[in-house]
């Protein structure tokens, strides 16, 4: 369950993380 835990967490900070990238740099251009 750990291992699994981990590995949800990590896709998923990875997942927000381009999220939030993508957001700044639409926010930024505009």
């Amino acid at each position: 369950m750990t291992r699994f835990l981990i590995w949800c967490t990590e896709t998923w900070l990875r997942l927000t993380g381009r999220e939030i990238h993508r957001g700044r740099h639409a926010r930024g251009a505009t």
